[in-house]
């Protein structure tokens, strides 16, 4: 009788183990699983940032384009000494997934300062950053708010018949929650589509169509509902006075400030 009550208790010792084995190989091939698709979304994101850094570099290099075609040589050199400043930047931040919110900002008014220069002062801007947002410390995907900007400058603001302007604000949303707003007086997308249909036919911008896309990724890593929406501004009388554009994001925090 004992030798069969060791038996029978060896045999339940043994099934516990054997349950508890697959649990853990389970457990294991869900870690492996889910590891494996977060680097498979890493190279994705990877990917859309290679894509986005040429669209950006191509458009600042018509900027030069235009001051040398203009024969002011003074201007062009100017030019060329910020934007290897900003190129630089590009290099280095294209080697990492996320950046602190001071360099996006940083490179970002480089780049309306190049605009601003290149359409004759054509548009002004302004930036307001809610004092419970850290931007040495706020991390954000490199070059996230810029594309939306060039719209605005090229879409909108291009074509009025006075100087413009671009209100960028950043708020603090939640615990690691940030709401960026890109605010522009153009002259709205209606009247845009209309005018670039006529100069360009079907041609497609695809600044905004990646930065969804990197949004997309990020989400799928850091499970968040990050997004932008666009909305259509007007005045009491029913004209188009503008753009907004409303950008959530889901950040991390630098342990430290000395970024």
């Amino acid at each position: 009788r004992i030798n069969q009550q060791l038996e029978e208790q060896i045999a339940a010792r043994t099934e516990e183990v054997l349950e508890k084995s697959k649990e853990l190989e389970k457990e294991r091939s869900q870690k492996m699983k889910i590891e494996y698709e977060r680097q498979l979304v890493e190279s994705e994101m990877n990917s859309l940032r290679l894509q986005m850094n040429p669209h950006f570099i191509f458009n600042s290099l018509n900027s030069i384009r235009y001051f040398i075609l203009k024969q002011d040589a003074d201007k062009a050199v100017d030019y060329i000494t910020s934007f290897s400043k900003l190129l630089r930047m590009i290099l280095h931040h294209s080697k990492q997934l996320e950046i602190s919110l001071e360099e996006e900002l940083e490179a970002l008014k480089l780049y309306m300062m190049f605009e601003s220069e290149r359409f004759s002062e054509k548009f002004q801007y302004k930036i307001e950053i809610d004092e419970k947002v850290n931007p040495f410390q706020t991390k954000i995907q490199p070059l996230l708010i810029q594309p939306f900007v060039e719209n605005a400058i090229w879409h909108g603001l291009m074509h009025r018949n006075k100087p413009g302007n671009i209100f960028i604000s950043i708020v603090q949303e939640g615990t690691g929650i940030v709401r960026i707003t890109i605010e522009d007086d153009g002259i709205g997308r209606d009247k845009a589509k209309e005018l670039k249909s006529k100069k360009h036919g079907n041609q497609k911008s695809y600044g905004m169509q990646i930065t969804k896309s990197r949004l997309d990724a990020m989400n799928k890593i850091s499970g968040g509902t990050g997004g932008f929406e666009v909305e259509d501004l007007y005045d009491e009388n029913g004209k188009a006075r503008g753009t907004r554009i409303t950008l959530i994001i889901k950040t991390n925090q630098y342990e430290s400030a000395d970024y």
